[in-house]
């Protein structure tokens, strides 16, 4: 699939999604194309976009919450900061619960790099704010920073000049190809299904006017491709 933005386009892949042990994930398509089209978004109108990816946990002998308070008082705080600084900034975040007593979150920023270039303030944030957010005073272990970048838990997206060479521009499609396939582990379907009744599993910021992208979406073998 090719989506075209103002100066390049973009290849977005199918693909699979491989665990260490080679179990295979299925693809939530409602959950990947809230992602595209926010990824997309993002890049069509700055020429840097930010991903940021973390993940937030409840302390041991928590109460099971019923529903998503927490986490959205959280991205309330967050997005609150950006809007006051005028920051355009998008997010997205998944409920899931496996074997433990409580769910956990898997959470992406995607923020406007010409005025926010590293991930530190927004991590540092979130785990001040989730530590107040639960009333608990030791957020080590609560809030995981996922590896994006050589250990970091963030990205950088430069998009290319409309100047720039073919190479140039095969790069970058390649490298927000590869940003989509990190971030399309958040619409897998394992660990979904325990999210008591009427509770949602997965949350967005809002865009003011959503487009439908082309998608083709990761499957569950090797070259089998779905457009939608």
């Amino acid at each position: 699939m090719v989506i075209y933005t103002q100066n390049t386009s973009i290849n977005l892949h199918s693909m699979v999604k491989l665990t260490e042990d080679f179990i295979m994930y299925e693809y939530r398509t409602d959950i990947l194309a809230k992602i595209q089209e926010r990824l997309i978004h993002m890049i069509q109108h700055h020429s840097k976009v930010l991903v940021v990816r973390f993940d937030v946990r409840f302390p041991e002998n928590a109460p099971l919450p019923q529903r998503n308070d927490a986490i959205s008082a959280l991205m309330k705080h967050l997005k609150d900061w950006f809007s006051l600084n005028s920051i355009e900034a998008h997010y997205l975040w998944v409920r899931e619960q496996n074997l433990s007593e409580t769910p956990h979150y898997h959470v992406a920023f995607l923020i406007n790099g010409n005025r926010c270039q590293t991930g530190t303030g927004l991590l540092q944030s979130a785990s001040q704010a989730w530590s107040v957010i639960l009333n608990y005073p030791w957020p080590q272990g609560l809030v995981h920073y996922c590896d994006l970048d050589g250990g970091r838990a963030w990205i950088m997206l430069c998009r290319p000049s409309a100047q720039s060479k073919g190479a140039e521009q095969a790069a970058f499609g390649f490298q927000v190809q590869a940003v989509f396939e990190r971030l399309a582990y958040l619409a897998k379907t394992y660990s979904k299904d325990l999210a008591p009744y009427r509770v949602r599993d997965f949350g967005t910021s809002l865009l003011r006017v959503e487009t439908p992208v082309p998608m083709v979406i990761p499957t569950l073998y090797p070259g089998a491709q779905t457009a939608v």
